[in-house]
């Protein structure tokens, strides 16, 4: 996004300069030089580079065969004027041409055309150490002219004007530069606002989408709106669910209670003792309900204080183990295999419930399944990993991506109690003990779930 501003800017940068030499020159060439325009012809350039082609000796001097050539090519004449007027050097001039000339006429021929009767000359100066010379090239004037023009004030005068003018300029560059500049910045700010507010009201989104400096910031929000309306909905559905299992319990309590509560009917004492064991059964399932509430909204706040001590593993498992109840465990089978004693510095209570959950929600979904619990300790750096494995049904790349989501129920959890909260409690336990938890699993080859300590 800063890259999108930044570039942006620069652009805008670019144009102003840009847009401020292009018009500037252009003004200042129209107000001071309208008229000027640069004579193309040749002779002007070949005397400013005519001394490639010359050279000089105690013989006097020579032009090379090039040189000759370009003055062929184009009908030239040249002239070599030593200090005192002399003609040193000569090459395809003609009878009319003079062989000497004063230090007036040689300023006054190199001023317009025809000064030097039908002939238009250009003038150069040739340095050597036999001392100064003045290069003369001239041709027909019927084929090349040149004219003389007064300059309407000095150059400084001008200078300062055409600095005046490229500031004009450059300020309405910036101001245009500016404006575009700040419109493609609030447009997008505004209709963003407009997004942000159709969302905290829950209602749709009017902006289209399009290409501008913000597009990944419409995009995001968005994502945030489906995301919100996604957990309103998984909300919604867990309030129904966890509303229909909180009932389940109080159900059997409320039957119970108004049972035992009949003064009419003399109950057994076995009876007794049967209906008290519903009784605390269905309180226990409450009781389970409750803390996952509390130990959720707990970890939503941070407020999670671990009391860390050295735990056996195998050991905390085992007794994670034996508070599943044999009829959800029905005829599964549970492996354990610890190397060896395994010692982690953990929450006992907080470890052993995350724990518990995934154990628990293997059985859950998994019916008469095989799970298998295995501890080991990476030697290369110290991590204890584990893996706690089952043969059952295994989870499609969609359950697997919302599985620690909270309040998310996967497809075989329809018939399942409970409040939702479980593989996101466990997930936020690993985490507050600086660990990670993955999933590994594919549909029809069971699920197995990696922790790293």
């Amino acid at each position: 996004m800063n890259r999108k501003i930044i570039s942006e800017y620069l652009k805008t940068l670019v144009f102003a300069v840009v847009a401020t030499l292009v018009v500037g020159t252009a003004l200042c060439f129209l107000l001071f030089a309208s008229g000027r325009s640069l004579d193309t012809t040749m002779p002007q350039y070949l005397i400013l580079n005519v001394n490639q082609y010359l050279s000089q000796s105690e013989t006097g001097f020579s032009l090379e065969e090039e040189g000759m050539e370009q003055l062929d090519v184009h009908d030239l004449w040249l002239q070599i004027v030593d200090g005192d007027g002399a003609v040193v050097y000569a090459y395809h001039t003609d009878a009319d041409i003079p062989d000497t000339y004063t230090n007036f006429e040689l300023v006054n021929i190199t001023l317009t055309s025809d000064r030097l009767p039908g002939y238009t000359v250009y003038a150069s100066a040739y340095d050597s150490d036999a001392g100064e010379y003045t290069v003369l090239i001239g041709c027909s004037s019927s084929l090349v002219t040149k004219d003389s023009y007064n300059l309407s004030g000095n150059r400084v005068t001008v200078a300062m004007q055409c600095v005046v003018i490229f500031l004009v300029v450059a300020a309405l560059a910036v101001a245009i530069a500016s404006i575009a500049f700040s419109r493609k910045i609030s447009t997008p700010i505004a209709d963003m606002m407009d997004e942000i507010e159709a969302v905290s009201s829950g209602g749709e989104l009017n902006v289209r989408t399009r290409k501008n400096l913000f597009s990944e910031v419409f995009e995001r929000i968005r994502i945030l709106r489906d995301k919100l309306a996604y957990n309103d909905r998984m909300r919604a559905e867990w309030i129904s669910n966890i509303s229909h299992d909180i009932k389940t319990p109080l159900s059997t309590i409320k039957g119970y209670g108004e049972l035992l509560a009949d003064a009419d009917y003399a109950f057994a004492e076995a009876e007794v003792q049967q209906y008290a064991a519903e009784i605390l059964k269905a309180e226990k399932t409450l009781e389970g309900l409750v803390d996952d509430l509390k130990i959720s909204q707990s970890m939503i706040e941070g407020q999670v204080v671990l009391n860390r001590e050295q735990v056996e593993l195998g050991a905390l498992i085992q007794d994670c183990i034996g508070k599943i109840s044999p009829k959800l465990m029905g005829a599964s089978e549970i492996l354990l295999s610890p190397s060896e004693p395994v010692y982690l510095d953990c929450d006992r209570r907080y470890m052993g419930r995350c724990l518990l959950n995934i154990i628990s929600n293997a059985f859950v979904h998994n019916p008469n399944t095989k799970i298998a619990v295995r501890i080991n300790m990476a030697q290369e750096n110290g991590h204890v990993i584990i893996r706690i494995g089952d043969n059952g049904k295994g989870m499609a790349p969609d359950e697997i991506d919302h599985a620690f989501e909270r309040y998310y129920r996967g497809t075989s959890s329809e018939q399942v109690e409970g409040t939702g909260l479980g593989l996101a409690i466990a997930k936020e336990t690993v985490a507050a003990h600086g660990g990670t938890i993955q999933i590994e699993s594919s549909v029809g080859n069971g699920t197995t779930f990696i922790i790293t300590l």
